[in-house]
């Protein structure tokens, strides 16, 4: 009687036990998805006139963080939370020790640089120990709605109001709170979509369910529209260089259709006036990319930069000159061009500031490729590559560049190779 009364209280403590683990599981899970919604729909903290990003990555990321007391030395996660301890130091260091003080811009550029980095880790986290297909399935669902809805509302924003997607970057709009429920396109978000093109080819290019591939059309075609009404150049080459790299040939057979292909845009390419005129038929009703193709030309043929590539050169130029005055510590008081995001770092952080960041980065990085199969992994790395390569060109920072790269492009493949197994086996047992 004894033994089974105390084996019955070991079952009720044990079941409450893991009933406790599943609720706070779940509220964590909660959690989490107001923390996305929070971090990438502006129109709905318009709305609700409060944003909960911060309390709720606060929370989150003490706990996520709390969950690497005990953990293995050679997991990525580790060294990230390392590199951005040491990050801090350094920059303190960098900041603090020469001058004395630390001013408010530089703590708020900190802050700026390293929380979508966290945001990351905690999602990273999560998913890491718990792959559970259905809050997978959850978080897609709120990431493609609000992937459709801020294009759809950022086309009509720059139909009712060209330019307001470019003006709301240079600042024009923070006064304005009411700006958000507009619904027009951000810096971060519009350049951020760059970054979920190679994970959609992936998903057209093999074989799954129709309806998946009709999502990611959906979701790849509104994307490269909202690129294209609100007119950031950079965006759209990158957008088109990814779709070129997700069309790269996967079989043997196919490489000498790919060399013909390639053959036949140089041979185009030789006659750059054709080139330039086609692209500048195509874009003629946009005036602003319109003016950079014209910029583009220009400068092929004068052999220099000319308008917004010559102003765009001056900036970089500027951080440059500033980075080699002092390219071990940099210069914290220097003003740096302010367009590209690892140039300016160098320029005010110098190489000791700069190298615990990107180290940061790449553990992140490193981490999120535990969600993808291998057959995806290489054009995982070259999408986050050409992310450096991004950074070293314009800004990246803000949530949706990191979100987009390293949870919801993996976790979109991961989701999908489940889908694809289970579409696979069904149709095996038709067969």
């Amino acid at each position: 009687m004894i033994i089974s009364g105390f084996i019955g209280a070991t079952l009720f403590h044990e079941a409450s036990m893991t009933s406790l683990t599943s609720v706070k599981n779940n509220l964590f899970f909660i959690l989490l998805i107001l923390l996305y919604i929070s971090a990438t729909f502006p129109m709905g903290v318009a709305f609700v006139g409060l944003s909960l990003t911060k309390p709720l990555f606060a929370i989150l990321a003490l706990i996520a963080i709390f969950n690497y007391v005990k953990i293995r030395i050679n997991d990525p996660m580790i060294w990230f939370l390392v590199c951005f301890v040491l990050y801090f130091l350094v920059i303190f260091s960098l900041t603090l020790f020469p001058h004395g003080y630390i001013s408010s811009e530089t703590i708020q550029r900190i802050i700026v640089n390293v929380t979508p980095l966290l945001i990351c880790f905690v999602f990273i986290d999560y998913f890491k120990n718990s792959q559970n297909n259905n809050k997978i399935t959850v978080l897609l669902f709120f990431a493609f709605l609000i992937i459709i809805v801020r294009s759809i509302t950022a086309i009509n924003a720059e139909i009712l109001m060209p330019n307001i997607a470019r003006n709301s970057a240079t600042g024009m709009y923070d006064d304005f709170p009411e700006f958000g429920l507009i619904g027009a396109g951000t810096y971060q978000f519009i350049n951020g979509l760059v970054f979920i093109v190679l994970p959609i080819m992936f998903i057209l290019r093999h074989r799954g369910p129709v309806k998946v591939k009709i999502l990611m059309m959906i979701v790849g075609i509104l994307s490269l529209s909202a690129i294209v009404y609100t007119a950031w150049g950079t965006a759209l080459i990158m957008y088109f260089l990814l779709i070129l790299i997700g069309l790269s040939p996967q079989k043997t057979k196919y490489i000498p259709f790919y060399v013909a292909l390639i053959c036949a845009a140089l041979l185009i390419a030789v006659n750059s006036d054709f080139v330039f005129q086609f692209l500048g038929s195509i874009f003629a009703g946009n005036p602003t990319i319109y003016d950079k193709i014209i910029d583009i030309k220009q400068s092929f043929l004068e052999g220099e930069a000319s308008g917004q590539l010559e102003s765009r050169q001056t900036l970089y130029i500027q951080s440059l000159d500033i980075f080699m005055s002092s390219p071990l510590f940099g210069d914290i008081n220097a003003e740096p061009g302010g367009h590209a995001f690892w140039i300016d770092h160098l320029a005010s952080f110098g190489i000791l500031g700069t190298i615990p960041l990107i180290l940061a980065y790449l553990s992140i990085i490193i981490k999120s490729a535990v969600f993808v199969p291998d057959d995806y992994r290489t054009y995982y790395y070259l999408n986050s590559f050409i992310f450096i390569i991004f950074g070293c060109l314009k800004n990246v920072g803000g949530y949706e560049f990191m979100l987009f790269l390293c949870v919801i492009g993996p976790v979109m493949v991961y989701k999908y190779s489940m889908v694809k197994q289970a579409f696979n086996h069904n149709i095996g047992k038709e067969i």
